[in-house]
């Protein structure tokens, strides 16, 4: 048996409190843009422009995903004839 009511995954109100609330974790982008045209990165915008582009992002096709740390790894390499260490992104 289904129940019917709202999918856990599914926050209260709408997306839209909570894309406001989580803003400094979050990334907006736009579905149909290439080359890194329209992404807001939540934590580089105020609260009042932050607040105008998730009303853009809600009346639009708008991809929302959480930011999450780059690995990095250390990697031999050969500067100036010498192998040292470098990190990469």
């Amino acid at each position: 048996m289904v129940a019917s009511g709202r999918p856990a995954t599914r926050p209260a109100g709408g997306p839209r409190p909570f894309i406001v609330d989580q803003r400094e974790r979050l990334v907006l982008k736009p579905n149909d843009a290439y080359g890194g045209a329209g992404i807001v990165l939540g934590w580089e915008v105020d609260g009042p422009r932050g607040s105008r582009r998730v009303r853009v992002a809600l009346t639009e096709p708008f991809v929302v995903q959480e930011r999450v740390p780059i690995p990095s790894e250390p990697f031999p390499s050969v500067v100036d004839g010498r192998m040292v260490l470098a990190t990469a992104f």
